[in-house]
């Protein structure tokens, strides 16, 4: 295994944890979801350009695991502690 693929694995990492993070700031959901597809997808056909197909796998199961543990970390704060308030409803707005 070539050690650029480390770095192919921590580019996914990266990706897969930032778009668990979006997840509660989704206003518009189906332009938003396109819109990070279309993101991932011309990310895939750079590291692939790149770095040629064999990079690609490591990229998305590393973007996708992350993804997978974002998500069901989020939801066990949840679980834990409640969603969070939006602040005006704080404010009593």
């Amino acid at each position: 295994m070539p050690i650029s693929s480390l770095g192919y694995l921590g580019i996914g990492l990266v990706w897969g944890w930032w778009i668990g993070g979006i997840g509660e700031r989704i206003d518009r959901p189906l332009l938003d979801v396109l819109a990070v597809g279309a993101a991932t997808l011309i990310f895939s056909l750079g590291i692939a350009v790149l770095a040629g197909l064999w990079a690609l796998p490591f990229f998305l199961c590393a973007a996708g695991l992350t993804l997978y543990l974002h998500l069901a970390w989020r939801e066990e704060l949840k679980n834990r502690f409640g969603p969070p308030e939006c602040s005006a409803r704080k404010e009593g707005r």
